[in-house]
């Protein structure tokens, strides 16, 4: 999405939105790159009577939003990867934002587009999430091409029960997740 194009008006929900444009705080030159691309950034729709905190992340380096709810302690964090950033130094910047969500008694979601088909062995973004104590809950494929870049990470107390929306038209895949916590 870019900042001046016109988002889907969700009846009872709020869109919280970041551009590709201030993601990328870094004049280094593969974020510099990256910030100067078009389109691009992320976003999550938010129920209108659902209270949430928005989550900062200063200096990450990638494109991410972030929420705490607060009802069920849970953090949600969507990222996109472009398939340009290198893997090596999206991990590094990784790191730094999972390092800066709050840790707490709670769950933490991480959920988005990581262009890195964790169908294929050796996954190096499902290996470092799960260092950090994350599962992936995803284990089927999310596109026509039959690969899994859309990864759902999960960290905590939570029951997760989801479904996915290929959208052709935009040629993207939502993942509406529902979030339960066990008692």
């Amino acid at each position: 999405m870019e900042s001046n194009s016109v988002s889907p008006n969700l009846t009872n929900f709020n869109l919280i939105h970041k551009p590709r444009s201030s993601s990328y705080s870094s004049a280094k030159g593969i974020f510099e790159d990256l910030s100067n691309k078009k389109h691009g950034g992320v976003g999550i729709y938010v129920r209108n009577q659902q209270q949430y905190t928005q989550l900062t992340f200063e200096s990450c380096n990638i494109e991410c939003v972030g929420l705490r709810i607060e009802n069920i302690k849970t953090n949600i964090v969507v990222i996109y990867r472009p398939e340009s950033y290198t893997t090596s130094i999206f991990l590094e910047q990784l790191q730094q934002l999972l390092v800066a969500i709050p840790q707490d008694d709670g769950s933490t979601i991480v959920l988005g587009d990581f262009n890195e088909d964790i169908l294929k062995s050796n996954s190096a973004i499902q290996m470092f999430m799960k260092q950090f104590g994350f599962m992936q809950i995803l284990h089927n494929p999310t596109t026509d091409g039959d690969t899994l870049i859309d990864h759902v990470y999960v960290r905590g107390k939570l029951q997760i029960s989801w479904t996915l929306y290929k959208h052709i038209i935009v040629i993207t895949t939502w993942c509406y997740c529902k979030f339960l916590l066990i008692k």
